[in-house]
């Protein structure tokens, strides 16, 4: 990778397209499936990929992201391609390399919002009408996800008083967020933190007894491990006091 790294120290754009672009074509064709990732460090790749997201190259900062692998290697741990969106803001024209970054899995303002359980934040994003709170990472979670997951329902409860957050939206899993709160139900010592929220994701996803049967409890089964063998009865339980009738007994009535 010397030759890469010369080209980038000397911005010899034309050279560094051509060594990855030949790269990614070998990586598409090998059949050892060698990928030209492991030749330099992670730190390194970093430096590449600020680089040409500073310069605005957003033709090479798209060919690294193409390579097999890179997306996922350059996000791993610290969501590096999020905190990229600042300078593609400031340094590049138009929102090309922005949405480069968010379509590779960079996390948006409101994702970053919270991961640090901002409650403030995250409200100032929600009466934001220019913002796409429903963007997706590169795990397919939309902020959604993130806070339920992250065990926040309160923040999540919050993300649902606005009308346009989708609650079907699966990641790449194929979870939902009503699936992930019920995970997360199952796996916590008191589900009386979820309860508000499982109340809520029914009646916005559209969801009936039938459907929820079908679809969600047994998803939840085979997944409870002999630790709460009795969670999936309490559920269904739950589930039917919350079915019959279902708006009634979520407003009180």
């Amino acid at each position: 990778m010397s030759i890469l790294n010369l080209a980038i120290k000397s911005n010899d754009t034309e050279t560094v397209k051509l060594v990855l672009g030949k790269a990614a074509e070998n990586a598409k064709t090998s059949l050892s499936k060698d990928t030209i990732i492991k030749h330099a460090t992670r730190p390194l790749w970093i430096k590449w990929f600020s680089w040409a997201v500073g310069k605005d190259y957003l033709e090479i900062a798209g060919q690294m992201l193409r390579v097999d692998g890179m997306p996922y290697y350059l996000n791993q741990d610290d969501r590096y391609l999020g905190r990229l969106l600042l300078l593609a803001i400031k340094r590049c024209r138009g929102a090309d390399m922005a949405t480069l970054l968010l379509e590779h899995g960079g996390d948006t303002p409101l994702m970053e919002a919270t991961a640090h359980k901002d409650m403030d934040t995250v409200r100032l994003f929600l009466q934001s009408p220019r913002l796409n709170l429903n963007q997706r990472n590169h795990w397919g979670e939309t902020a959604l996800h993130k806070m339920i997951s992250r065990r926040r329902p309160d923040i999540a409860e919050l993300m649902l008083t606005w009308d346009g957050i989708e609650t079907g939206q699966r990641d790449f899993k194929g979870h939902t967020p009503l699936m992930v709160c019920l995970l997360e139900m199952a796996g916590a010592a008191d589900m009386s933190l979820y309860i508000t929220l499982f109340k809520k994701l029914p009646i916005r996803e559209g969801i009936d007894m039938e459907t929820f049967r079908r679809d969600y409890a047994t998803i939840v089964s085979q997944r409870l491990d002999n630790s709460r063998p009795e969670f999936l009865l309490e559920l269904m339980v739950f589930v039917s006091r919350l079915h019959r009738p279902l708006m009634g007994y979520i407003m009180g009535v």
